[in-house]
């Protein structure tokens, strides 16, 4: 069953007078603590799509810490979820009564929970394959409860398939066990209620999700694939067309290098660049469906093909082909996500031709990333074309209106050119790689998803900062409920949390996070802009953060008397210090290494040595580098590089000493400005911001060892500098060079001069050879490298001064 039909919305029934009785004379004997008739309406649960139900008495599973029961495993699942579910529900039935009930496989053995389909299950109504994709059905009977989910395959060739069983257990471990998953159950994040008898209410309900592509992804940190807790939480995706990013990869492909050199990416200069495609060469077409023709024939797998879905998506950098063909549709106008638009989908209409022509079925799924990711103004693509689209500001920050909006853009864009819904690519790790505090954004995303309900599948969520799970916990396990049906009840659902995790202290926890959640939902950054003294001014600012240290020490005092609260409490508060030592830095500039520009009456020949007499004037700093998942301090570069700066009533010059053991050896493939792959050879970025009001905008240089320059101001690349001068200089165990930009390239009324301050970051990419050298490792370094993330990252960036 392949089409995803909404399910359908049955009358709600219920015999309320006579189930009341029932629980009535269940309390008098003393059988049950929790009612019956409250399992099936929960606060802190979605709602769910009930049916008449079943007229009998409820069905008592455990009584005073004894059962019949069996669980009756009846058919395996799609994949290991249903069976980590089998087992979790085991679990928590035992950790709820203290009754560990049996497991049987394949067979009924009455009184039962029967699990999935069979002919017990039909009888009473329940077949999975006649539910929608991933829905499920839970129903009572006298004797038994069953829980059957559609478990087919949506698209066996793409190994895709419906898991509704699993998310049936789900439901009724949390419904009628009284579970939640909060964070990893191995960290003590599972909640569980205690009770004498397990009683259910004669019960028929079903549901299905609103998004069927859920998937998160931490990495390196947990939770891992396959955990209880994502298992728990219905992480899953049913869509059939699934992603292979930045695939094809044929740069190493040295029959490609020689042989068919037009389907790389042409440099200004005529050579060829092997790490990027040129889409716009009739070669590269070919190249596609040449793979593509073997794979479906079956004498060669391509790795950029699953199942029906031949997969789009270049290497992690933005496309800026200077082939002829490629030059007419690059579109500077279009942004720096729209920059390359066209010339990708001018790539894809013919290859989703190709495909209807030859393999007619077969679907194209193109990533929209970087300089493409926004759709080009009135493109109207065929119809197997589909997008996978990433929110590049990171969803975090669409507590922003005029983010929110830059954002949506391209989804409503490619919807238009497509007549298709989209997949979203989501980044939970940005902004949350430059911010420290533990914020909280569920009610962003259940409005996001509430507006979005119609017009995307659902989406990968890419994790991968230090402590993730941990710093944002309660707001992922909304993501994933909200997910699954926008309408969960966010509040509600973080009452329950806090006295679930922290009995004594839950009031104060309560107040916590509510602080986390309004300063960052809540407040607006000038101009929109993600800044540190943005967040520690509007959305946390002091006699916040004061108030959090207070509700802090209050919750530890009254969760002390209770092991499990106080467990929890150290899980959520420890990663809160990060954040108080971040606003001391932001805001009081501790432990922060500033940088003095010396003035001269000239400046030094542009010659890369720094052997002139001016340079003896200025003062040097030393780069650091970050720990990314240590000690959050920074450290000592293996290969230290010098930084000075002198400054005239004309420019200023940075002067870089880089110790490199091999300089001969460095990376240095660029020889033109405005390449995009400037970055990934040796060489150091300058980010400066003439105001000194660190509010996000600045001017970036990335100069290579080359001399060659990518410039950029207000992230757009379109701007180009005048009268930038570079030179570099190799010498025996080191390499120098020199930068020189005159004030007027920068702004009107930059200057330098006694009591002038601008705040910057510098940094170095020390490349060199270590790929293929795993002595010489590569190095990431930065003026200021207290707190990671992004090079732009502006809570490390710090004070220029300006002195005579």
């Amino acid at each position: 069953m392949t089409n995803p039909k909404p399910y359908h919305q049955a009358k709600r029934w219920r015999s309320y007078l006579w189930q009341a009785a029932l629980w009535h004379a269940a309390v008098m004997c003393g059988v049950c603590l929790m009612s019956p008739l409250a399992a099936l309406d929960v606060a802190d649960l979605s709602p769910v799509h009930n049916k008449p139900a079943p007229q009998h008495a409820p069905v008592t599973v455990v009584a005073n810490g004894a059962s019949a029961y069996s669980l009756c495993f009846m058919s395996p699942g799609p994949s290991e979820r249903l069976e980590v579910m089998v087992r979790e529900l085991q679990t928590c039935i035992e950790l709820s009564t203290g009754v560990k009930l049996p497991i049987v496989r394949s067979n009924v053995v009455e009184p039962a929970i029967i699990i999935g389909d069979c002919a017990e299950a039909a009888a009473a109504g329940l077949i999975g394959k006649s539910m929608p994709i991933e829905g499920f059905e839970i129903k009572t009977s006298e004797k038994n409860i069953f829980i059957v989910g559609n478990d087919d395959a949506v698209d066996a060739s793409a190994d895709t398939f419906s898991d509704g069983t699993a998310a049936g257990l789900s439901e009724f471990a949390e419904r009628f066990v009284g579970v939640r998953w909060y964070w990893p159950t191995e960290q003590g994040g599972r909640s569980t209620i205690k009770q004498t008898s397990l009683i259910v209410p004669p019960s028929w309900l079903g549901d299905a999700p609103a998004f069927r592509f859920r998937y998160y992804m931490s990495w390196p940190q947990e939770p891992t694939r396959g955990s209880i807790l994502l298992a728990g939480l219905r992480n899953a995706n049913s869509w059939p067309m699934r992603l292979v990013v930045h695939s094809p990869i044929w740069k190493d492909n040295e029959d490609y290098r020689k042989n068919r050199p037009e389907i790389f990416q042409m440099n200004p200069d005529g050579s060829r660049d092997y790490g990027m495609y040129c889409y716009s060469n009739p070669r590269t077409l070919a190249t596609f469906m040449e793979h593509i023709d073997a794979h479906y024939a079956g004498t060669a797998k391509s790795t950029f093909i699953i199942g029906n879905t031949v997969t789009v998506s270049p290497p992690d950098m933005g496309i800026s082909c200077c082939c002829p063909e490629c030059t007419k549709l690059y579109d500077k106008s279009a942004g720096d996500l729209g920059s390359a638009s066209r010339i990708m989908t001018g790539f894809v209409t013919r290859l989703a031709e190709a495909l209807n022509t030859k393999h007619p079925g077969k679907q194209v799924l193109m990533l929209a990333y970087v300089n493409y990711t926004r759709a080009p103004a009135g493109v109207k693509l065929p119809k197997n074309v589909h997008v996978e689209v990433c929110g590049m500001a990171g969803i975090a920050s669409y507590k922003e209106p005029k983010i929110w909006a830059a954002d949506q853009a391209p989804i409503d864009d490619w919807i238009a050119a497509t007549g298709n819904k989209v997949q979203e690519w989501q980044y939970t790790c940005w902004p949350s790689d430059r911010v420290q505090m533990p914020f909280q954004f569920p009610h962003v995303l259940q409005e996001f998803y509430k507006a979005n309900r119609d017009k995307s599948v659902g989406c990968f969520i890419n994790s991968g900062v230090d402590k993730e799970w941990q710093r944002f916990h309660f707001t992922f396990y909304t993501y994933l409920k909200v997910l699954w049906n926008p309408d969960f009840p966010v509040d509600a659902a973080m009452d329950a949390y806090c006295k679930r995790m922290y009995g004594p202290a839950s009031g104060s926890v309560r107040q916590l996070l509510q602080l986390l959640t309004d300063g960052w939902e809540k407040s607006r950054w000038p101009n929109g802009n993600l800044t540190p003294n943005a967040v520690y001014t509007h959305s946390f600012p002091k006699v916040m953060l004061e108030q959090m240290r207070v509700l802090l020490a209050k919750a530890k005092t009254e969760a002390a008397p209770d092991a499990v609260a106080a467990k929890n409490l150290t899980y959520f508060t420890d990663v809160f210090q990060v954040g108080f030592d971040e606003y001391v830095t932001v805001m009081e500039g501790t432990g922060v290494q500033s940088m003095n520009a010396m003035k001269v009456a000239r400046l030094p020949t542009i010659d890369g040595k720094l052997d002139e007499e001016e340079w003896k004037k200025a003062e040097p700093v030393m780069l650091k580098k970050f720990d990314e998942y240590g000690s959050k301090k920074q450290a000592d570069p293996i290969y230290p590089t010098e930084v000075r700066a002198l400054y005239s009533l004309e420019g200023i010059t940075f002067g870089f000493k880089l110790t490199e053991p091999r300089p001969d050896l460095l990376k240095r493939n660029v020889t033109t400005n405005d390449h995009g792959n400037t970055y990934w050879d040796d060489g150091v970025e300058l980010f400066l911001d003439t105001t000194g009001k660190i509010e996000g905008q600045f001017t970036q240089f990335i100069v290579n060892s080359n001399g060659a320059i990518q410039d950029l101001k207000s992230n757009q690349g379109s701007w180009n500098n005048e009268g930038v001068k570079t030179k570099s200089f190799l010498g025996e165990g080191f390499w120098s060079m020199e930068i020189y930009i005159p004030f007027k390239t920068l702004a009107d009324d930059a200057r330098g001069g006694t009591g002038v301050k601008w705040t910057i970051q510098i940094t170095r990419n020390r490349m060199s050879d270590s790929d293929i050298n795993k002595d010489h490792p590569r190095e990431s370094q930065k003026l200021n490298a207290r707190f990671g993330g992004f090079n732009a990252n502006p809570a490390d960036f710090t004070t220029l001064n300006f002195r005579e």
